[in-house]
């Protein structure tokens, strides 16, 4: 008796693009252009040209491959690179994987955190902040715990940004509280890490997903 073959579960044609997704190529892709282009290893203090032959021998990625994922950026063709060879080029590059995803705007978010933090601490509200650390994910005891850690993400994103902001995007700065490995950070740094999180929660733009989402609901409820 023969098994049936599984069959493969494709993308629905209509399903609507993901903006994520869109940008993260795009930053691939000019990531790993501008390194080729001169990112090599240095020659008396100055950077050569970092060719592609090189950085598939080095990262063990075919070269055929990898100039799937160095098509031009404005062009929609080429390949995205899964997860391993993602991780290989990283390696290779000796840069962490996430620098190859992160885009202009991840990058200000980041640095709006950071200046955020910064502001509260130096201004009228700061020693409160500071206490709150000491006592919750600046405390050599603390371990992070789902709970707790969504929690005291929620508390200090009041104190940044206020209730309405904090209540908005309450299960924004969960998620991105809970994807930091908090508690495996030195101590004297989660107040600054919880802060940035914290940040990236509150300034997350999820009316496409939501639209997508209300969308989705509405279109199963009339069948």
């Amino acid at each position: 008796m023969t098994t049936p073959k599984k069959q493969k579960t494709a993308r629905s044609k209509d399903s609507p693009p993901c903006a994520a997704q869109d940008h993260a190529v795009v930053q691939i892709k000019t990531a790993l252009r501008r390194i080729t282009t001169y990112g090599g290893d240095s020659r008396d203090g100055e950077p050569t040209r970092r060719t592609q032959a090189s950085l598939s021998r080095h990262s063990n990625v075919k070269r055929a491959t990898l100039s799937t994922y160095m098509t031009p950026v404005e062009s929609d063709e080429g390949r995205n690179p899964g997860l391993e060879n993602l991780c290989r080029l990283a390696q290779a590059l000796g840069l962490p994987p996430a620098l190859l995803l992160m885009t202009a705007d991840d990058w200000s978010r980041l640095l709006a955190g950071v200046q955020t933090y910064i502001d509260v601490i130096s201004g009228a509200g700061g020693e409160t902040l500071l206490a709150f650390e000491r006592e919750t994910v600046g405390n050599t005891e603390y371990r992070g715990y789902t709970r707790d850690l969504v929690r005291d993400a929620t508390r200090m994103a009041t104190m940044m940004f206020g209730h309405g902001p904090a209540t908005e995007h309450a299960s924004s700065i969960a998620a991105n509280s809970l994807a930091m490995p908090l508690s495996q950070l030195d101590p004297s740094v989660r107040g600054l890490a919880m802060a940035i999180a914290v940040h990236f929660g509150t300034s997350a733009n999820k009316s496409d997903f939501m639209g997508e989402q209300v969308r989705q609901d509405a279109e199963h409820g009339a069948g």
